[in-house]
């Protein structure tokens, strides 16, 4: 039976609802999802399966660790360093 995992649609829909906010930390995590994504579509078409879901099951974490910490960041406040 396979795994469930949220879609794109779910994750920012997560964010609208509960108005969390995207910050550095949060767009840095948002690339790592997108990196481990691409890793498992490049790994599918080589026909690597296995790999193919570890790096959906990471993805998956990544997204998870996304909204938890939007969710301590709009708790606690952030601050936003200018990297100008």
């Amino acid at each position: 039976m396979p795994k469930y995992r949220m879609t794109g649609r779910e994750y920012v829909e997560i964010f609208k609802t509960e108005n969390l906010p995207r910050t550095a930390t949060v767009k840095l995590l948002e690339e790592q999802i997108r990196s481990m994504q691409d890793l498992a579509e490049k790994y599918k078409q080589e026909g690597e399966f296995e790999k193919v879901n570890l790096c959906l099951d990471e993805a998956e974490k990544a997204k998870w660790e996304a909204i938890g910490m939007a969710e301590y960041e709009k708790e606690y406040g952030v601050i936003e360093f200018d990297r100008t």
